[in-house]
């Protein structure tokens, strides 16, 4: 297990909780124009939901094997990444809240029928005339539109704040891991730079153990030529 791999499933984690937010947003939408599509966005949210389970679930396992060897993943680095896992594991729980909530129509079917029942009444008489709203209805009912509006509008924001949040504990991530490889890389090169430098004291200290052999030999050479010499001008002067 590496931290690389570790990051990519966390990136994987966090596009499938993105992807779970649209669906349960679309689902909503759907419910309250009371299209029947809304039943297969909303089987599409549930198995979206499973996966998000499983990839979490998975990260904390793994999470938990590197940080058990300090070697590979290093304690404030460990501490980076479950702090992200932390704000993971929130956003999952927040939009599971959501996909488990049941939005109203805005029509409802009772409302259609009643429609449908007037449109078709009297043969071939006129038809029964279709009750006109008071302003207080109308306002109410605009009034409770704008509350799903707002309602949509805030799990939106909620679910965007969390992706903000994930991003940037990314970016966090990406920073870190940028600066060990700049460390790595400048503790390559000064290790580099001092074998140079010793490689190169070793060859000067051997170059200067043959020189010094080779100054012992001569003066020894030396030492003879002169003893001959002396020898030889004591037998010349003794004849």
């Amino acid at each position: 297990m590496s931290t690389a791999s570790y990051d990519r499933d966390v990136d994987t984690a966090s596009a499938s909780l993105q992807d779970l937010s649209y669906l349960i947003t679309e689902r909503d939408n759907l419910r309250r124009s009371g299209s029947p599509s809304a039943a297969d966005v909303a089987g599409k949210a549930k198995g979206a939901l499973m996966k998000a389970d499983k990839l979490i679930d998975g990260l904390d396992r793994q999470l938990k094997a590197l940080e058990a060897d300090p070697a590979v993943l290093p304690a404030r680095e460990a501490l980076r990444k479950r702090d992200t896992l932390r704000k993971l594991t929130s956003e999952r729980q927040r939009l599971k809240a959501l996909e488990r909530t049941t939005v109203a129509q805005t029509t409802s079917v009772s409302d259609k029928d009643a429609l449908l029942s007037n449109s078709s009444r009297g043969g071939g008489g006129t038809a029964a005339p279709l009750p006109i709203a008071t302003p207080d209805e109308l306002q109410a009912k605009t009034m409770i539109e704008i509350k799903n509006q707002d309602e949509q509008l805030d799990s939106l924001s909620k679910g965007l704040d969390g992706l903000k949040q994930m991003g940037l504990a990314i970016s966090d991530e990406t920073s870190l891991h940028m600066k060990l490889i700049d460390d790595l890389e400048e503790g390559v090169d000064k290790g580099n730079t001092a074998l140079r430098r010793e490689a190169a004291r070793a060859e000067h200290i051997t170059q200067d153990t043959k020189t010094c052999w080779l100054y012992i030999t001569i003066c020894i050479l030396l030492a003879v030529l002169i003893t001959l010499v002396v020898i030889g001008f004591g037998n010349v002067v003794k004849t």
